[in-house]
């Protein structure tokens, strides 16, 4: 279950405070939710102090929003690594020596 509190702040900023997992179907909810607060301010904050945990939706979800300009804020350190992008390119087929 993930809980979304939106907070407005007196500088045209809108900050959803986050609290529980960024999994499943929360991952859609989250991105309607962001869709219409930066739509309604442009200028758009997460609180991610309650986070415990994001799935790998949740996580490319977060990406993207960063991406945006979208304020990621008390990030825990579990979620920053998960977060950070992988270096790996690995092939389908994987490698083969010859």
């Amino acid at each position: 279950m993930l809980r979304i509190l939106e907070e407005k702040t007196t500088d045209d900023l809108t900050i959803l405070r986050l609290d529980g997992r960024i999994v499943g179907q929360w991952v859609e909810v989250l991105r309607e939710s962001c869709e219409q607060a930066f739509q309604s301010n442009g200028s758009l904050a997460l609180d991610l102090t309650g986070v415990n945990f994001a799935d790998h939706e949740g996580v490319r979800l977060l990406r993207q929003l960063d991406q945006r300009q979208i304020k990621l804020i008390n990030c825990s350190p579990f979620l920053q690594e998960q977060m950070k992008p992988t270096t790996k390119s690995l092939s389908p087929g994987g490698s083969t020596s010859e």
